[in-house]
């Protein structure tokens, strides 16, 4: 007979030289083994060793990338001498002792896996205890630049995102929400150019090179031309560094047709207000401010100089108007005459005029009703509306013609000839509502092509 710590094995096969049989129930430790014959017991004192079964409390880390090589510990108890297997796929021990094991993960497929440790004392399992994760991928960087002071928000879309961390040329983004399939981070300061952009996670690393662009400040050196008429419309180039990719505004109003390179931008500007005004250029890099950078006129031909006076070219009413004395006199709003210059026999009044000139008197005053299709209509008078009083037509160029009259028949910088300067002007008028009939020249109650032909009609 055979006992294991005093208590009878079982299952025994017995030969002269041999037993084999399965040992008792037991506690923990070493323990003595005695045979008993017809000749008496022999005892092998602490011959066999009962083992308790061993526990898992911990994995940790609880991921890792699919190649395999992460360094784990297991903590527990009973582990000395444990082997390891993750998914089924041995681990490779470094050390086990009775409280915990170190090893490293075998190579493994993407998912949560099952972690066994083995021991003489038996197998402990902890399902889904580490969790093979696959390498990032990135799609996308929006957008794409931003200023050097940092801040930019960006949005990075790819694959297996969760839990990562960025870096953008080196230096680590903040505020970092990470899923699955997106990041939203904000990028630290930098230097000019474009920089890598790297997601790290447990799954390892993805590069996107040069995926984010650090753009300087732009500045603004200047404009030019520096004022144009407030119906909008002159081409101006604004010239500085760093410009490429720049929106302007004047006056908070969006110029159009807006070609930009580094240091040259081409635009439109929009309709504004009389004044000077700021221009504003603003890219990815930041905002670049021009204050009284461009300046609204009355004038359609924006307060540039005109022809007459000594260049030996017809004057124009748009800036001076050649007069005779006879003919000057007070303006419509009842100002005093404008100042002059002496030309030989004839006077230079200086006067702005055109049919913006003229809408603005018209808010002072009321026009009425002037007849235009007799020689009298020039000293015909009209009745304001307050007081009832009467008053002389609108004059401003004092040519003796009704000025409604003029702009009527096309002669809308009321230089007194209707010209290819007219058919510009009306051109930037075509879809306008008439105001008094102004630039309906067919009278079909709109502004529109019909009126450019008749014009150019007149003119030729």
């Amino acid at each position: 007979s055979v006992k294991v710590g005093g208590v009878a094995a079982t299952a025994l096969v017995i030969s002269a030289t041999s037993i084999s049989g399965k040992t008792p129930i037991g506690a923990a430790g070493a323990r003595d083994v005695s045979v008993t014959t017809a000749g008496g017991t022999a005892t092998k004192a602490g011959a066999f060793v009962y083992v308790a079964s061993p526990t898992i409390a911990s994995v940790s880390p609880s991921s890792g990338p699919l190649g395999g090589g992460t360094a784990i510990t297991i903590a527990g108890a009973n582990l000395a001498g444990a082997k390891v297997t993750i998914d089924g796929v041995a681990a490779t021990i470094v050390t086990a002792t009775a409280g915990s094991i170190s090893a490293k993960t075998p190579a493994g497929t993407a998912g949560a896996k099952s972690v066994v440790v083995t021991t003489v004392g038996g197998s402990a399992t902890k399902t889904g205890a580490f969790t093979y994760v696959p390498v990032p991928t990135i799609a996308s960087v929006s957008p794409s630049s931003g200023p050097l002071v940092g801040g930019t928000t960006i949005t990075i879309m790819g694959a297996n995102l969760a839990g990562a961390a960025v870096t953008v040329d080196g230096k680590a983004a903040t505020s970092v929400v990470a899923t699955a399939l997106s990041i939203s981070a904000k990028v630290p300061a930098g230097t000019a150019g474009a920089k890598n952009v790297v997601v790290t996670t447990v799954g390892g690393s993805a590069t996107k090179t040069g995926a984010f662009t650090y753009v300087p400040v732009p500045t603004i050196a200047g404009v030019s031309p520096s004022s144009g008429p407030m119906m909008g419309g002159t081409s101006i180039t604004i010239t500085g560094t760093n410009l490429a990719g720049a929106t302007v505004t004047i006056d908070g109003k969006a110029a159009t047709g807006v070609s930009a390179t580094a240091s040259l931008i081409i635009a439109t500007t929009p309709a504004g207000t009389v004044g000077s005004k700021s221009v504003v250029v603003a890219t990815a890099g930041g905002v670049a401010t021009r204050a009284n950078g461009f300046t609204y006129t009355s004038s359609f031909t924006g307060g540039m100089p005109v022809a007459g006076g000594d260049s030996g070219a017809p004057a124009r009413g748009t800036g001076f108007e050649h007069v005779w004395a006879d003919h000057r006199g007070s303006d419509a709003a009842g100002a005093a005459p404008a100042a002059t210059d002496v030309e030989g026999e004839a006077q230079v009044i200086e006067a702005p005029m055109g049919v913006q000139r003229y809408l603005q008197v018209i808010t002072i005053r009321s026009e009425g009703d002037v007849p235009c299709d007799t020689a009298s209509a020039a000293g015909a008078s009209v009745v304001d509306a307050t007081p009832q009083e009467a008053v002389d037509p609108i004059d401003l160029d004092q040519n003796g013609e009704a000025d409604l009259c003029q702009l009527r028949r096309g002669d809308l910088d009321l230089n007194g000839t209707v010209d290819q300067d007219d058919a510009t002007l009306l051109m930037h008028l075509v879809g306008s509502d008439p105001v008094l009939g102004i630039g309906d020249l067919d009278g079909d109650g709109s502004i529109d092509s019909a009126d450019i032909a008749v014009l150019l009609t007149d003119f030729a």
